[in-house]
């Protein structure tokens, strides 16, 4: 009998191949329609196991960006991109592939009546995040109905999501419950203005991604060396996608020795997969339930939607939801010249990057202050965070913090968790002052950080899964 995940894979594919027989369908009675379809469908998988189920349950191979789903990229330029073609600058929309200058509201309008509105990110660009909501708002202006998939949280805290939207969690709370800095690590503040949003205007948020610990074991050990019962947990994932594996190969190579599963191409592009399918299927199960928003907008690394190569491709082996993709890239960083990157080519594995490309400027790597520690789970029946590593030159350096402390207050407030420490941290400034108090030998200890940027020649810092250095300069993807 197939798991619950197979299941709804199954249930969301069977709705979808009713729904694409009729665009008079899918405008008029989408949401009602594929409700029923996605029961019947289920019940039948769960009851009777119709031959059906086998192939859904089958890894299911997601049609190209160049097919014929709504929203999907059609149409190649041929002979020299950057020939007649403008600098690719700050505050330029790029529609492609026709590689023509759009405005902010010409590109609205084109994405009100599509069901999925990819906004890819580089993760530490804070006018990435300013443009995803300024998307998110103007079309709810244009009188559509929003929800806000986030790569950055785990399934099994959608419960906290809820709760934070219904205003019962204060920041702190919605961290430390969702472990945002154990699972995620990137500054909370990036993505603080679109969660305070979603609050406010009571948008529903949905935990898109797959937990931590299944993905790190497949980035160990691969899909096969899942227990049952773990690959029970995950979707169908797909991996004979070609021009995915040779663009997932190419950050590999870019990102040689880093991560725990570095020396296996295959773990870790199963890993990617992981990752991909898991949101892909979070994305296309909620898409078909009764009372949806007319739109879901995915924010997500740019890894997971350039191209159409990963979860845009997998919603629609699922749903076949018309899409678009916006893909926030930082000036300097993206180019019009064919060809492996860096820069990142608009154009590339036989498809545009994005149906939209918005140039935003550079991020600046030290734009938040930070201390400069590696950091650690404090030793057996103690609360706070162990430092584990000390960057040479840094703030905490500079006030003589030391591998084996424990930071236990933080200008006179407990620290009992990482997020409790970056939570404190990303309310300051450069220039600020603050005292902290650390455990060292098993008696307390003060010390007055300055916070200074980093020095620009960083020597190599420890790194504890789940903890990474509360100074390290984060991925871009």
């Amino acid at each position: 009998m197939p798991h619950l995940p197979q299941l709804a894979d199954c249930a969301a594919q069977l709705a979808a191949a009713c729904l694409r027989r009729s665009a008079l369908m899918y405008h008029l009675a989408y949401h009602l329609v594929a409700y029923h379809l996605a029961c019947v469908a289920l019940a039948a998988c769960a009851l009777i196991a119709l031959p059906a189920v086998a192939a859904a349950q089958a890894p299911h191979a997601p049609p190209p960006p160049g097919g014929a789903a709504p929203g999907q990229h059609e149409g190649k330029l041929e002979g020299k991109l950057a020939e007649g073609k403008p600098p690719l600058v700050a505050g330029m929309i790029i529609k492609l592939p026709e590689g023509k200058p759009v405005t902010f509201e010409e590109m609205i309008r084109d994405l009100r009546h599509v069901r999925v509105v990819y906004l890819g990110e580089t993760h530490d660009n804070m006018a990435d995040h300013e443009g995803q909501l300024a998307v998110i708002k103007a079309l709810q202006a244009e009188g559509r109905s929003v929800a806000i998939g986030m790569e950055m949280f785990q399934r099994p805290y959608q419960g906290v999501l809820d709760d934070w939207v219904a205003g019962k969690l204060d920041e702190k709370q919605l961290l430390n419950q969702t472990e945002w800095y154990d699972r995620w690590s990137m500054d909370f503040s990036y993505y603080q203005p679109i969660l305070v949003h979603a609050r406010e205007a009571g948008k529903k948020l949905l935990a898109l991604n797959a937990p931590e610990e299944l993905v790190h074991e497949v980035g160990r050990n691969g899909l096969s060396g899942l227990s049952p019962e773990q690959r029970a947990k995950l979707p169908n994932i797909y991996l004979g996608r070609a021009e995915h594996r040779h663009y997932i190969e190419h950050i590999y190579q870019a990102q040689a020795g880093v991560g725990h599963h570095q020396n296996n191409f295959e773990h870790f592009y199963e890993a990617q997969r992981v990752w991909d399918e898991t949101m892909a299927q979070s994305v296309a199960m909620y898409v078909v339930q009764p009372g949806a928003a007319q739109i879901v907008a995915v924010i997500a690394g740019n890894g997971h939607v350039e191209y159409g190569l990963g979860m845009p491709g997998d919603v629609v082996g699922r749903v076949g939801a018309p899409y678009r993709i916006i893909s926030f890239q930082e000036e300097g960083h993206v180019t019009w010249e064919p060809g492996p990157g860096p820069p990142t080519p608009l154009f590339d594995y036989g498809h545009p990057l994005a149906n939209y490309v918005w140039i935003t400027t550079e991020s600046k790597e030290q734009d938040k202050p930070k201390l400069g520690i590696g950091v650690g789970k404090p030793p057996e029946g103690q609360t706070g965070v162990a430092v584990e590593d000390v960057m040479e030159g840094s703030p905490a350096a500079k006030a003589n913090l030391k591998a084996g402390d424990v930071i236990v207050a933080f200008d006179s407030e407990a620290v009992g968790s990482l997020a409790d420490l970056r939570y404190a941290l990303s309310h300051k400034q450069f220039g600020d002052k603050v005292r902290i108090e650390v455990v060292r030998g098993g008696k307390k200890e003060s010390a007055t950080v300055t916070l200074s940027p980093l020095p620009k020649e960083r020597p190599a810092m420890k790194m504890k899964k789940g903890h990474p250095p509360v100074g390290a300069a984060p991925s871009g993807r």
